[in-house]
């Protein structure tokens, strides 16, 4: 995870549904000093009544990484295995900047693994003591107690997403 007083370049590649994992690695074994993740966030589920969790892939096709390297280039990313394209912004760079920058340090900070909030109600309101939902800076448009989901709106890529984010409720 980047240390917040380093300067790091963030960037994104588009990539086949389900190749996320494979193509992190791709990137990090191919580009020395380049960390990539795709998003997973831990979800609640039940089978036959029995509550447990499972890990999925938040963003499918997206992989995020940085680097130090000011000048880095990947002029054969698009040819690797997997990879559809590199994202790139309309002057043509592949550093992230404003909310998609912002975005993509958050989901370095949370490991690249959007785990369960821990919330509690205060009076009318539900609060958040602690994890990602804590740090988010956006938008909770809903939060449904009975299943322990919070719909969250992420701004990325020029589009905006509604995700299920789960919490655990403490009393």
């Amino acid at each position: 995870m980047p240390n917040s007083e380093e300067k790091f370049l963030y960037g994104c590649v588009f990539c086949r549904t389900g190749q996320e994992k494979v193509v992190a690695e791709l990137l990090e074994r191919k580009y020395e000093g380049l960390k990539a993740t795709a998003v997973y966030q831990i979800k609640h589920k039940s089978v036959q009544g029995r509550k447990t969790t499972e890990q999925v892939v938040v963003f499918p096709g997206y992989v995020f990484f940085y680097t130090e390297a000011e000048n880095a280039i990947f002029p054969d990313i698009g040819h690797m295995s997997g990879v559809i394209r590199l994202l790139q912004g309309q002057e043509g760079r592949w550093a992230l900047s404003g909310q998609d920058l912002e975005f993509a340090s958050w989901v370095f900070k949370q490991g690249g693994l959007i785990g369960l909030s821990k919330v509690y109600r205060e009076n009318d309101k539900v609060k958040v003591l602690n994890g990602p939902l804590k740090d988010y800076e956006g938008n909770i448009l809903k939060i449904d107690g009975r299943s322990r989901n919070a719909l969250v709106e992420f701004r990325f890529d020029e589009r905006i997403w509604k995700v299920w984010m789960a919490f655990e409720w403490l009393d």
